[in-house]
């Protein structure tokens, strides 16, 4: 889901013009709301949620999840070859 990181002006003053069509309520208008028409399908914007349905875990189980969009580990400022010269 994409939208822009803009205010909604409409919503919060009730008057005004958006700079934008999709404004940053429209992850939450989408997923709280169902309107589908609050987030962009084109794939691009400045603001983005990721919606997961978890499958029914029965009381006192576990379900494992790991989130991240990366194969491998991406280099931090504390992993890596120059971590030891710090």
């Amino acid at each position: 889901m994409f939208c822009e990181n803009e205010t909604n002006r409409i919503k919060l003053f009730g008057n005004g013009m958006n700079a934008h069509r999709y404004t940053k309520d429209g992850i939450n208008d989408h997923i709280v709301h169902r309107a589908k028409d609050a987030v962009s399908n084109r794939h691009g914007g400045t603001k983005v949620g990721f919606r997961y349905r978890f499958a029914e875990v029965a009381p006192g189980r576990a379900s494992p999840y790991a989130s991240g969009s990366a194969r491998t580990r991406p280099r931090t400022a504390c992993s890596g070859p120059t971590s030891s010269r710090r």
